[in-house]
Order: C-alpha cells, then structure tokens, then sequence
C-alpha cells in the first residue's frame, strides 16, 4: 500500500515542484530589473547633482561679480 500512496504523491508534487522552478526564475529576472532600475537611478541622481552644483556655482559666481563694488571714475579736476 505504500507504493500506491507514494504513486500518488509524486504526481501531486511535480505542479508543485514546477510552480517553485518558476517562482524562482521569474524572482531572479524581478531582482535583476530592479538592481538594473536601481543603477539607473543612482547615476541620474549623480548627473543631476553635477548640474545642480554647476548652477549654484554659476550662481554664486555671478552674484559676487555682482556685488563688487565698482570704483566712480574721477576726473583729474576732481581729485584736485
């Protein structure tokens, strides 16, 4: 009776065994979109703070040409 009941499992256990082969692969392909997504990220992030800290600096280089003070052209009669 044992043999006819291990029959009938073995059966039952390849729908399960296969749905696991499955999960498992398509498991490894979600990973590895998401790591391919993540990597994406990761160096537009860098290309955007690359361009932000260019236009602070751009900013920052304008606005202290800005406020330098330009000396008032004298005369020679004026200055005395």
């Amino acid at each position: 009776m044992t043999d006819d009941t291990q029959e009938l499992v073995k059966p039952e256990r390849k729908p399960i065994q296969e749905r696991r082969r499955l999960a498992e692969i398509e498991g490894r392909q979600a990973m590895a979109e998401v790591h391919a997504r993540d990597a994406f990220v990761r160096t537009n992030m860098e290309k955007l703070r690359a361009l932000r800290l260019a236009s602070e600096a751009e900013a920052v280089a304008s606005a202290t040409a800005a406020k330098t003070p330009r000396r008032a052209a004298t005369s020679k009669r004026a200055r005395g």
